[in-house]
């Protein structure tokens, strides 16, 4: 998959492959970050469908 977005932005969007890759690796530095913190509120939430829908 990141080859696939890699490749996409190099071409058509017209993204260098650097900068294309500083994209995906702060996504993923971003989502490091918060995932940890989504779970922890539905961990500590009573009825955690009712947090995820308000969520969205």
């Amino acid at each position: 998959m990141v080859a696939i977005v890699a490749y996409f932005a190099a071409g058509p969007v017209g993204l260098g492959t650097v900068v294309a890759s500083f994209i995906n690796t702060g996504t993923r530095i971003l989502d490091g970050i918060t995932d940890p913190i989504i779970d922890l509120l539905v961990d500590k939430t009573k009825d955690s469908l009712i947090f995820l829908i308000l969520l969205n």
